[in-house]
């Protein structure tokens, strides 16, 4: 499976249920990779991207881990055709690896992936004790973030424990749960429209993984609801039925942010 195979996967199945990452600010990024691969990673383009690296490591962890929990099932949830067919039979598995060459899904041995897949987790928690996410800021809350949800995917409940905190501690430093139109940013400015939509979902990201780690770990959330000012995004749809069943007349009064390509109304307008 190559690496832009990985990217769809896991903006198709992990990113869908755990939006903690922007899909256009990564594919623009991703384009910078790919520009500085071609000159060996000398050209000084990935200069201030060095989380870059890691995020591609756990996002190709995430996936060939669902894609070896789905072989180990006898299953292909979130594969392509490929995957199937390969998993069918052993003998058309020895096939596709002797002449495919990489090519599907299922070009890599079951054994070769679990031989991966450990040197990805020995690599990701080396990344996880040094400082490379210590600086308190939004793309760093992403990577602690992710490094969170592979730690709960993978059963690594010390490590678990560690980055949940942190992530938790993070978000508040950055007033995730305040109204996003009400911080101010660094230059004392408010942030801007996308900057607050992005906030919310990065929020409630993080506040699913808080509620499902609590029961995974069987400790309270660190996350209190009363605390919480951040609104609940919605579709459009769910937040014209909520209006006491009246339709809303004006829809600028609604704030409409786009994540990975998809347009979401906030439960609550915003006031600037």
């Amino acid at each position: 499976m190559n690496l832009d195979q990985c990217i769809n996967l896991f903006f198709n199945t992990w990113n869908s249920f755990v939006p903690i990452l922007n899909k256009e600010i990564f594919m623009t990024n991703y384009m910078k990779f790919n520009q500085s691969r071609e000159q060996n990673f000398e050209d000084g383009s990935l200069l201030g991207l060095e989380k870059f690296g890691e995020l591609l490591m756990i996002i190709t962890a995430l996936v060939m881990l669902s894609e070896e929990r789905d072989h180990t099932c006898g299953g292909g949830v979130g594969g392509s055709g490929a995957t199937n067919s390969s998993s069918s039979t052993s003998s058309n598995t020895n096939t596709e690896n002797a002449n495919g060459g990489g090519a599907g899904a299922g070009a890599i041995p079951m054994t070769s992936n679990a031989d991966i897949l450990q040197f990805y987790d020995h690599l990701i928690k080396q990344f996880i004790q040094s400082n490379i996410n210590s600086v308190c800021s939004i793309s760093s809350l992403q990577m602690t973030t992710m490094e969170f949800l592979y730690c709960l995917s993978t059963g690594d409940l010390n490590s678990s424990y560690e980055l949940r905190g942190k992530t938790i501690t993070m978000s508040q430093q950055l007033r995730l749960h305040r109204c996003p139109s009400a911080v101010l940013g660094a230059n004392g400015s408010s942030v801007t429209r996308l900057q607050q939509g992005e906030r919310r979902i990065l929020f409630w990201s993080i506040y699913t993984l808080d509620s499902f780690s609590s029961f995974i770990l069987g400790v309270p959330r660190l996350l209190k609801d009363y605390e919480i000012e951040c609104a609940l995004p919605s579709s459009r749809s769910a937040a014209v039925q909520n209006q006491n069943g009246n339709g809303i007349e004006n829809e600028s009064d609604l704030n409409m942010v786009t994540f990975n390509n998809v347009s979401l109304t906030l439960a609550e307008a915003i006031t600037i």
